[in-house]
């Protein structure tokens, strides 16, 4: 029986509810996200908030995150899976990246949200 943290559940469960799902970021689980039939979905990552994932019909996939600006929401585009293949690598840039200055911040320690 599929556990409520398998990938396909997942993409199956956010089509139906669009509310936003959250889990555990491992490389089998976001390599196992399957695209939706219609439309785009995003999943968030449970180990750093504001970190997530974007999957859309064509299958692309998009890493993004979220940070506060001046006291607004600001969406930041990381680069696709493709680009970076590695959620470990994906992670890291999400920490190090600040959309206030423009540019990356490599050895911040802040985490966004």
């Amino acid at each position: 029986m599929p556990s409520s943290q398998d990938p396909q559940v997942i993409s199956e469960g956010i089509q139906k509810r669009r509310k936003p799902q959250r889990m555990k970021f491992t490389q089998a689980a976001v390599d196992g996200l399957a695209r939706p039939a219609t439309g785009r979905f995003e999943v968030w990552d449970t180990l750093l908030p504001g970190f997530g994932m974007r999957v859309s019909e064509t299958g692309l996939k998009t890493w993004q995150a979220f940070y506060r600006v001046n006291g607004k929401m600001a969406r930041e585009k990381l680069g696709t899976f493709a680009q970076i293949p590695n959620v470990a690598d994906a992670r890291a840039r999400a920490r190090e990246h600040d959309p206030s200055q423009g540019r990356h911040q490599p050895g911040r320690a802040e985490t966004p949200g």
